[in-house]
Parts: C-alpha cells; structure tokens; sequence
C-alpha cells in the first residue's frame, strides 16, 4: 500500500477546525439544523404515584442486553433518611424509556407498629420539619434496604441486584456501638452461620434448610424463613416458627409486636444479592454475602450505588464502600471471577494510597482526617469503569469538592498509590455516575460522567447536574473539557430545610446507554426527594462546541442535517453512523469525514446554483455517498484512504474532471487515486470510467458486495498502465486499452471481464480472484498470474474467446473453471494445482513447472523437458484421489509423480492419483514414473500367487487409448516411501497390452481398448532376476497357435488350447449323433422291408418280383446299420480319447502352473534376507570362536609364549524353499588367538593362558 500525507489545503482546514472550535455558539435552531434531537424530562417515580410512597431515592439504571430498561429504587414509606421502613421498588421499559411499566415492589422487609401516616392538617402538610427531619425518629421500627447496584453478566444474561440491608434499627454508618462490628456471622467448622442473639446471652446459629441450633450445637425445633415468597415480596423473610406457630421475625428487634421471638440477628449492616433470569420480571429470594466480603472490623458496608460492571475477562464488581471504628469511609470493589457465585473484597485506594500511608494507616486503622487538623481523607460512594488497556478506574465521592479517581492495574484487587483529583469535574460531596461508552468515537475510547457541578457541600450544592464526556488519552489518562459537555436543565430545587432553594436541583443520578448510542439518563432532580425523573441525551450534545457532527450506526436512520453556512466553517464528521445533508444552493462550509458516512444529498436554489460542502476530505473510515453526480465537483473531493459511493451514478475521471490529488511522500502530486470507490444503490447499477493516460495506480477498492459497479479503463495511449492496489468487486471490467495490473496481495471478484485487442490483464502475487467470464476480444489480448517464492495465487475464472492464459513466477496458482480461449495457455514457472477443463487451445508445460490437479484437457498438452505432472502434489489433509486427463500429449522430456495411499494390506482398496490419457501420447522415449506411497502397509498383488504378472491385479496407475499408441511408454522410474527401510516388497508399473487389458477397470469408456499401466508386486526367480513387466496378447493362426508378440503366459496359452480341443469334442459329439441317427433309418428301413416281405409271401403270387426287390434292399439296409454302429463306435471312442487328451492337458498345464509358480515369487527388499539368517549366522560364528578359546584353556601342551591359529568355511541352507523366503548364507572365517603361560603362586594353584588370566 501506497503512504501519502494530507496537502496543504487539507492542513489548513485543521487550523481552520481548531480555531473556530473554540468560538463555536450554535443557536437552537442551528442545533436542530445540526440534526441534535432534545428531550424533556419524564417522572417515573414521584411522590403518591405508588401508593404510600413519600420519597423516592439512590436511581440505578441498566439496559440490557436483549434492550429492556430498568429503573430500580428506594422507596421510602416514612422518611427521606437512610432507615425506616423502606422497600426496594423498580419500573421497567421495554422500547428504551419511551414507556414504563408499573412499580413492582422487588423485596419489602417487615417493619412493626408501621400502621397508616397520620394526616397533618393542610396547613402543615409540606411542614419539612415535621416530614422531613425532626420527626423521622419516630419512625425507626422496619428491617429495610437501601442503595440497589444493578449489573448484568453478558454470558448469561443473568441480572443480579446488590442491595444493603438493615435489620430494624437506624442503620449503622456512623455508630460507635461495636456491636454494629463485623458480618453477623459466625465460622463454625469452615462454614459461615448467621449468628442469632438469644436475651439470655447465647448465641444460638441458623444454618442450612433454615434450621436452628443451639449453643451446644444441637438441633432445635425452631426454624427460620431463608426463602421467601416473591408474591409478597420476600416479606416472610426471617419469619421464626416454632412447628406452625409463628413466634416472630429474626431482622426485628424483640419488642411490641416482635416480643415472642426467641432470638435476634447481630444488630450490623449486611450486604444481600438476589437476580432475575427473566429480564426482570421475577427476581430469586436474596442471598446474604456478608460473611465473603464484609471483615470483622467493619460496621457500616453498603453499595457504590449506581451500577456495576463486567470486566473484558467476565469478573463481576459492583463498588462498595465501608467504615472502620473510627467511622472513616473507604471505598472498594467486591469481585466475583464464578459467574455470581462467590465473591471477593479487594483492596481498598486507601490501603495502597501514598498520604494514607507516610502516616502508617491503611483502610481499617485510617482517622477522617490527617493528623494535625489535615484535610480529610475519606472516599465514599464511587464507580468503576474498565478501560481498553485493562486499567479500572474508580470515580469517588469525597470531601475535596473535586472528584477523586484511583487506577487499578489488577483488576480492581489493588491499586496505584497516586490517586488523581480531577479539576475540572466538581464533586459537593455527592454521589456520581460513570459509565464507559461501548464505541469508539473517532479512533478514541470515551468516558461519560454525570453529577451535580456546584463546589459546595450540603443540599444547595446538589444542582446545576452535568455530564462530561471524557476522552481517553494513550497513556490511558483522561481528558475532561467543558467543549464536550452538556449542562441539565432539571425542574427540581435544591436546598436544606429553612434554607433558600435553588433551582436547578441534581442529587443523585445513574447512566445507561441506549440500543441507538444515546445516554439514557436517571436522577434525582430535587433535594426534596420526592421525584425522579428520566431523560435520554443525544450524544450529538457532546461534540456541537468542537464542530463535530456526530451519529451512531445503531440510530436506525441517517441524521438530517441541513445547515448551511455563508462562511467557511469546518465540521467534521464522528461516529459510526450515517448523515443526510439536506441544505439548499450553496454551501460554503467545508466537511471532514473522519468515519461514519455522508450523503450528499443538496437542492439547487432559485438560481440553479447547488453546492453540498466547498470541498469534502474523506479520511479512513469515512465515505460520502453522492445524493446526484453534481453535488460536488471532483476537483473539491479528497479521498484520504476514505470511500467515495457513486450511489448509482456514472462518473468519469479524466486529467481535466478528476479526484483531488494527494502528495505522495516527496510532496509531489501526480494523478492517483487513495481511497475506495463503490456503488452501494442495490437498485441502480454505476459505472467509473478512468481515461488518465500513463502509469497511474489507485490505492483503494473497487466496488463491493453491496450494489454493482462497473470499471471502464480507456486511457488514450496504449502503453499505459493502471496499478489497483486494494480489493475489487466488479460487475463487469471493461479494458479497453493499457494493461491493468491487480497488485500483490490483494482479492478480486468480478463477474465480467472484457480484454479488448493489445489489452493485459496481470493478476499479481499472492492474489485471490474469481471471475465468471473472461472475454478475450482481440488475438493479442491476455491474462496473466503471478506467483513469486512461496506465495500462492488463486484464482477462478472461465475463459472465451481469442486471447492467451499465461501463469508466471516459481509460486503455486491454484487454477479452477473452464478455460475454452482459442489462444495458447503457457506454463511458464513454478506450479500449477489446476481443477476444472481447458478445451480448445494448446497447453504448453514449460520447464521446471509442476502441472497437478483434477483437470480434463481436450486440447493438444506440450510437455517440455523438465516439466512435471503430478495431479496430487498440491493436496494437503484427508488424502483423495486426482485424476488428470489429457487428449493428446507431446513429450519432450516431462517426468510424472503419482501418490498412492497405501493404508492397508489390501492393495485392491488402495486410493490412487491416475493419468488417463484418451488421444496420443508422442514420445520418442518412456516416460519415468515415480510413486509415492503415502502409507505404511506392504501389500503384495500376486494375491493368486500364481507367481505371474496378471491383468486384473495391482491397482491401474495410467491408461492411454489403444489408437496410435504402444506397449511400455511409460516406465517405473522409483518408488517413493516415508521410509524406505519399511517397505517390505519391491515394485513394478506393469505395461498391459490394449487386446487384454482389464475392462472392469477402464476409465475410457465402455468397450474402448487401451494400454493399462498398473502397479505390481516386482517379481524375481531364484537368481534374482526379474520377468518383463509386460504383459502381451496372442492370436490364432488356423489350427494353430502362433505367438505374434512374445507370449503371454503360459495359462493364457492353454485356455485357447483348451478351446480348440473342446471345439473338436463338440464336432466329434455332432458326427455321433449323425451316425445313430443313420443307423436308426437303416433299422426303420430294413423293418419296413421285412414287412414289404411278409406282405408279399401272402400275395405270393402277384409280388415275387417285388420280393426280390426288398430282399435286395434289406441287405443292403443291414450292411448300412453295421456300418453306421461302426461309426458310431468309432465316434464314441474318439470322443473317449479326446476327453483323456483334455484331462491329461489340464494336468498337464496344472503341473506347469505349479512348475511355473515356483519360478517366481514376490521380489522382498534387499535388507530382509539378512533379518531372517542374521541371527544364525552370528551364532555360528560366535560358537566357532568360543571353541577356539575354550579348547585353549584345556590345552597342556602350552610353554611360554604361543599362537593358536583357525581358518574355517561355513555353509548355511535354509529349509524353506524359494517360494516361502528361504535363504542361506556362505561365511569365511580367520582368527589368530596369542597367549603365554603365567603362573599365579599367590592366588591360584593353577596356570592359565595369559589371554584368560587378563579376563580374570
């Protein structure tokens, strides 16, 4: 890809943009012009809507992911304080805000002596002192919760609710009672029980299924409701029962109606989670965590509140924060890595900040405040954002009028030491929103944050709410600016009680971001508490101030914007989305599309005059889309590596009408285009016509899936070129003139491609592309590959018309389709893996080029010397047959490598690669073979063992037409193993002659002769010598047999011997029968004449000549019948005699077959012979030198020094014959043993050789 930077132009209008940002006002109806949608607060939950709902408090806010949102609060029944009688209330939407459904009450603890308000007379009736604080005391008689967290885990959908929870008491934030201490529970053999306080001092356990035990640890009648009933919103919840008798409620103190209950819970804060499978609609009986999270040091341990997050790994956290004995806050995170099951405290800031510990505290020993009157040092409610690089930062509430952010780089479990106080976002010691935005904006992470913006502390500081858009910086810091801010206009107040009220009020508030990308926004928008309200909030609000016009994919519909300008403003496009520009006449403004897209879309005024922007820059990632071919002139457009839509219309670039040009890395500028063109209009085709002469290149893609574009290159010179460095999706690629060249790399569909005379089409390495139909319109007209060093182009494409192929480069292209040019397909360099048909042309094999694949070729294939076919070489996997066809082959020196999966040991079922060639085959010599056997069985083909080549057995490697062809055209050059040393037989290509070659095999046709080369087991005789791997046909020469060709074999040879014999039985048989039939008339015959005689005595008289007659022909008769039976005999004996001649040639030629067999035999690798005898031999010869030795030892003879010395032959036969393997093996041998006598006086009363006495 091409680099270029942006012109001086382009530069300018950044300082432009930059310099009016900060000036920029936009009046109302200049916003709405800028497509910004307002919104006005709605009340979802407000004082007597629900029934007994005074007050309504800490707003917590989720969308979820199938889009319902909801709105979960307190409800306050009694008070505005942090106790009392107090439930869990949420509302939900379900189309994001617009509606809400009805208050559902989640959980609603029971309370005592609560019964109705009284009325105050009207005149007292908005009395705060009497409502609102004094009195509130009054009312301190409910278990109740407080401060609901909503978070959803993505995997699952699961919703869960934190909440805190208080058994009837004032709540213990600030109390010194270390009664209020710890989690209320108690480990008893590694499991945590809720602890139950009995008045006479025991401590008493609730354990599983609700059960109760005693301080000795027995099991007691009593029993506690841990899983309520969520039609009455979980009130039965630690309902006591002594069998059915209700005796009380553990969460109650033991008084009025509470008195009869035998035991409380420990008097501390506890921390409950329930969840909804149902998007809300049901919510599970709540589940106590304290034990997990909360320490034995801790009193009060409440929720962030707001929300909480899931982490890019999937850890769920929701912020919570605590106090120690000192009554000093905290804030940390509670960490859940199994889905909701269990759950983790992590460090707080303050045990790893750097001020906390220079005085040697952490979050438990920690006072309020430094030593010596120091400022104070608590961090309260807070909440978490992950950010894209894994950092958490915790946004809390604290003492400082500015808010505090901590940093996390172990996923909330602990924290930096420097904690940023953040100047510009404000903080009246009040609780906050933050919340990640799911999209980046602009190639920037964003963060939002909402809270009241007044310095000052107490009831009036809470107004006057904003929220700040803030953008994440590399380093992972965040920049926070009032240019990205939007200020809320609320309808509520703010003030203390008897003090002056201020509008404008903004207490607590959570965010959630909408299916569309905007901010859905709920808070508190009074002091008073007794509303809360809803407002959605267009991000658009966020980027006026910087001239940024902002929108989201996820809107549904373009912006509108119809802003005209009279001056030369910059605006510059943001997000994802889509605007429509709707403006009238012209539009001085100038626009910069750093991502989204825009269309065009201006109307001319009176005058005719239209002007969309004075000039458009598209960046990466932006796209303007032309409403007509006329909003803008091309001259005016820079395309920046961003898309230009012709959306259905034609458009034509030539050196007068073209695309502003960009300088290249010199700053020089030439004509080229860097950036995309496309067609996106489903319904209307387009075309680009490019007429520029020379070398030019576009840095960019062509066209896409989404509507038709079509390219039309026309240069005026000849010579030119035009580079396409980037993807195309064409409808049809007219070349006209000029050579176009698809750069390295890149990927092309096209569904037409149209070559017109002298044009060139040059795919480049490495390039993917399918093309339906290439038309070649010229003789001269060609398309070529490329493929370098270990690269791969593919391509797809059916060819018509006159034109060339041509495939160049040592790389591999992986041809498929249907290649019927007219013109010459040249092989030129590397390999070929071709799947498909090429008819009509002549194919030429270049040298060192690799032709493989399932390929038919009808046409005339050249291969020249050096070249290869090789129809599997490209396979890579699960093996599978490549059969490669060829009309007519002209050899000048191709060599052919076939694979063969021998996978078992029945060579019948061996998978193959096959050449079949159904014309010629002109070669001036055989052409070499090589086998590849890509498996480990050896299989042995003589499966009759017959000891012959036959013509049905092995497996049929190649088969060439018997016309025009011959006998042993190609020849085994080598058989190829994994190892060699594993293949057990030796192998032949055995040249079947096309008179009876094997038909059930034939993959010529039916009844079409042809030459059949198929791979055998090698035979070989006694001697080692092997027959000829052929095998020829016979023919009949009258009575005999004569041998046109060298014969056969032997069997064939009788079979039409056998033949011919069984021809004279039948001749013989039929002769026979003649003859009976003859005899048979000569006995009819001489019976008649008998007659004729008898009949003739009676008549004697009349018929004596006639008698003599019949006598006469009755001798005559008898002599025939004699001599028919001789015959018949005669016949009957020959017969007998040819039957002998047959069986005793059957047992003939059944002798010579098992003569014949014993001749040759499979021929075995060179190395198996020495595995059978090599044992043997080695014993032998181990045993001829142990008799060597040993008869020295024994010898007396022996004085001094001596030399044994043996020479010795030896002759091994094997008792297996030649057919089963046996051999044998001749051994010479010479050994030379020296020795001398020694004499060990000491050690042994003996001599011994010095040879054996050196062993010892």
């Amino acid at each position: 890809m091409k680099n270029f930077k942006l012109n001086s132009l382009v530069t300018s209008l950044f300082i432009l943009s930059s310099t009016n940002a900060a000036l920029a006002e936009f009046s109302e109806s200049e916003k709405a012009a800028l497509g910004l949608k307002t919104y006005s607060e709605q009340t979802i939950f407000n004082r007597g809507d629900d029934p007994g709902a005074l007050y309504w408090r800490i707003p917590s806010l989720l969308n979820t992911q199938k889009g319902t949102l909801i709105a979960a609060v307190d409800k306050h029944w009694q008070h505005n304080g942090d106790w009392g009688d107090k439930d869990t209330v949420i509302r939900i939407s379900h189309n994001q805000g617009k509606d809400w459904g009805a208050f559902k009450t989640i959980i609603n603890l029971q309370g005592q002596n609560v019964g109705e308000i009284p009325t105050l007379p009207e005149s007292h009736s908005n009395n705060r002192q009497r409502w609102g604080v004094w009195d509130r005391g009054a009312y301190a008689n409910s278990a109740f919760l407080i401060d609901p967290v909503l978070l959803q885990d993505r995997r699952n959908h699961r919703i869960f609710m934190a909440i805190d929870m208080f058994p009837e008491s004032k709540g213990f934030f600030s109390t010194n009672n270390l009664a209020g201490n710890g989690n209320g529970h108690i480990n008893i053999d590694g499991k945590n029980y809720l602890r139950l306080n009995r008045p006479d001092k025991t401590v008493w356990t609730l354990r599983e299924n609700g059960h109760v035990y005693d301080n000795e640890g027995r099991k007691t009648d009593y029993r506690v409701v841990t899983q309520g009933n969520p039609d009455i919103a979980f009130n039965d919840l630690g309902d006591i029962y002594q069998g059915d008798q209700k005796l009380g409620n553990i969460y109650l103190t033991i008084s009025q109606q509470n008195a009869n209950a035998p035991f409380t819970v420990n008097q501390t804060g506890y921390f409950w989670i329930t969840h909804s499978d149902d998007e809300g609609q049901s919510w599970a009986s709540p589940v106590d965590i304290s034990a997990q999270v909360k320490k034995d040091w801790m009193r009060f341990f409440g929720t962030g509140p707001g929300v909480g997050i899931q982490t890019k790994k999937g850890n769920l956290i929701i912020p919570i924060y605590y106090t120690n004995q000192n009554s000093a806050q905290s804030s940390a995170l509670i960490i859940s890595q199994d889905g909701g099951k269990t759950w983790q405290l992590g460090e707080s800031p303050n045990d790893s900040r750097r001020e906390i510990l220079a005085h040697g505290w952490n979050s438990q020993t920690m006072a309020k405040n430094l030593p010596r009157r120091g400022p104070n040092v608590e961090i309260t409610e807070s909440q978490v954002i992950e950010l894209d690089n894994g950092d958490l930062k915790l946004f809390m509430r604290n003492a400082s009028g500015k808010v505090l952010v901590a940093t996390s780089k172990t996923g909330g479990f602990s924290w930096l030491p420097e904690i940023e106080k953040v100047t510009e976002l404000n903080n009246p010691h009040s609780q906050l929103s933050v919340i990640k935005y799911s999209k980046k904006i602009d190639g920037k992470e964003y963060i939002l944050f909402s809270g009241p913006s007044e310095s000052g502390g107490g009831a009036a500081g809470r107004r006057n709410g904003k929220l700040f858009l803030g953008e994440v910086q590399a380093d992972g810091s965040i920049q926070w600016t009032e240019r990205r801010m939007k200020a809320i206009t609320s309808t509520g107040k703010a003030g203390g009680a008897g003090q002056t009220q201020h509008p404008n009020g903004y207490v607590y508030s959570s965010m959630a971001e909408l299916d569309d990308g905007r901010i859905g926004l709920l808070y508190e928008n009074t002091t008073d508490h007794t509303s809360i309200v809803y407002i959605p909030i267009d991000m658009q609000e966020f980027f006026l101030q910087e001239h940024k016009i902002f929108s989201d994919s996820r809107e549904g519909s373009p912006r509108e914007v119809s802003l005209d300008s009279l001056e030369e403003k910059v605006f510059h496009k943001v997000g994802d989305g889509e605007i429509l520009k709707v403006g009238q006449g012209v539009n001085l403004a100038h626009l910069i599309v750093t991502e989204g897209g825009v269309t065009l879309n201006q109307s001319a005024n009176n005058q005719g005059e239209k002007l969309a922007y004075s000039s458009v820059f598209v960046a990466e990632g932006g796209k303007v889309r032309l409403g007509s071919a006329d909003q803008i002139p091309l001259n005016r457009l820079y395309l920046n590596q961003g898309t230009l839509d012709l959306n259905g219309n034609d458009l034509t670039i030539n050196h007068l009408d073209q695309l502003k040009p960009i300088p290249d890395d010199q700053g020089q500028y030439n004509d080229d285009i860097y950036g995309n063109i496309v067609n996106e209009n489903i319904a209307a085709p387009a075309t680009l016509t490019y007429t520029n002469s020379g070398a030019k290149n576009i840095v960019g893609q062509l066209g896409n899936q989404r509507g038709q574009l079509n390219f039309t290159y026309q240069p005026a010179q000849e010579n030119s070129t035009l580079a396409i460095y980037g993807n195309t999706a064409l409808n049809t690629l007219d070349v006209k003139s000029g050579t176009i060249t698809y750069t390295q790399g890149s990927q092309h569909q096209v569904k037409t491609v149209k070559l017109g005379e002298n044009t060139h089409l040059a795919l480049g390495s490495n390039t993917t592309t399918a093309i339906n139909s290439a038309q070649f319109a010229g003789d001269s007209s060609t398309l070529s590959v490329s493929a370098i060093d270990n690269e791969t182009s593919q391509l797809q494409v059916n060819t018509t018309g006159r034109g060339h192929f041509v495939k160049t480069g040592s790389g591999l292209l992986t041809l498929a389709g249907d290649l019927t040019h007219l013109g010459e397909t040249r092989l030129q360099q590397g390999k070929v893996d071709f799947n498909g048909s090429l008819t009509n042309n002549t194919l030429t094999v270049q040298a060192g080029v690799t032709l493989g694949g399932q390929a038919t070729i009808t046409g005339n294939t050249i291969l020249e010397n050096g070249s290869t076919l090789s129809p599997g070489f490209n396979q890579t996997g699960e093996f599978s047959s490549k059969v490669m066809q060829f009309a007519n082959i002209t050899n000048q020196g191709t060599q052919v490598l076939l694979r063969v999966n021998n996978t078992e040991e029945n060579t019948a079922n061996w998978q193959h690669d096959q050449l079949i060639v159904t014309g010629k085959v002109d070669t001036q010599a055989p052409i070499p073979v090589d086998v590849r056997m890509l498996g480990g069985e050896a299989g042995n083909t003589d499966t009759n063992s017959n000891g012959k080549y036959d013509i049905d057995e092995g497996i049929s490697l190649i088969q060439v037409a018997a016309e025009s062809n011959k006998l042993q055209q190609f020849v085994l050059r080598d058989t190829l193993t994994r190892a060699r040393a594993n293949g057990l037989f030796q192998n032949a290509l055995v040249s079947v002659d096309q008179s009876v070659s094997h038909q059930a095999g034939s993959q010529l046709g039916e009844g079409k002769k042809f030459y059949d080369y198929r791979l055998q087991t090698l035979l070989v005789d006694a001697q080692g010598n092997s027959p000829e791997a052929v095998i020829r046909s016979v023919s009949k020469n009258g009575s005999s047999l004569t041998q046109t060709l060298p014969t056969l074999s032997e069997l064939e040879i009788a079979k039409l011997l056998l033949a011919e014999k069984q021809q004279e039985l039948e001749q013989a048989k039929a002769a026979q029968l003649a003859a009976e039939q003859k005899a048979q008339q000569a006995a009819e015959q001489k019976a008649a004449a008998e007659q004729n005689v008898q009949l003739s005595a009676a008549e004697k008289a009349a018929a004596e000549q006639k008698a003599k007659q019949l006598s006469a022909e009755k001798a005559a008769a008898e002599l025939k019948a004699q001599q028919a039976a001789k015959e018949k005999l005669a016949a009957q004996e020959s017969l007998n005699q040819l039957q002998a001649e047959i069986a005793t040639k059957q047992a003939q030629k059944q002798q010579q077959m098992a003569n014949a067999a014993k001749q040759y035999r499979a021929a075995l690798h060179q190395k198996v012979p020495s595995y059978l005898v090599a044992n043997t031999a080695m014993l032998n010869q181990g045993e001829s030198i142990r008799r060597q030795f040993m008869g020295n030892i024994w010898s007396d003879d022996k004085k001094g020094f001596y030399v044994n010395q043996q020479n010795g032959n030896t002759t091994y036969r094997s008792n297996l014959d030649f057919t089963d393997y046996g051999y044998g093996y001749k051994a010479n041998q010479s050994s030379t043993l020296f020795g001398d006598l020694y004499r060990f006086q000491a050690i042994l009363n003996c001599t011994l050789p010095l040879d054996l006495a050196n062993n010892v």
